[in-house]
């Protein structure tokens, strides 16, 4: 198979329209939780933890990106699942 430099543009455009799409989502969150509110909600903790999570796996994306490394059959590096960005299915972020 021969490298298209074309196509590795798009998936160029493709992941920094992702990164700014999660860092804009994070920022918002992250502002709601910690400007808005008198207290430090439970859900702070849960969107750190998320963020983290989510920027653990770009960095590992990234790093594969540059070192040829490959994803295991189920989408997961090193053994931790994709993580989507979403917060926890029991916050109350809104």
């Amino acid at each position: 198979m021969q490298f298209d430099p074309g196509g590795n543009n798009l998936i160029l455009e493709f992941f920094r329209s992702y990164l700014q799409q999660v860092v804009t989502i994070h920022h918002a969150m992250f502002e709601k939780l910690l400007f808005q509110s008198d207290d430090v909600p439970v859900e702070l903790a849960e969107l750190f933890e998320d963020a983290g999570n989510v920027y653990l796996d770009l960095s590992e994306q990234i790093s594969r990106r540059h070192f040829g490394e490959e994803e295991s059959p189920d989408g997961s590096a090193n053994g931790r699942p994709p993580n989507d960005g979403s917060p926890h299915e029991g916050s109350q972020i809104e």
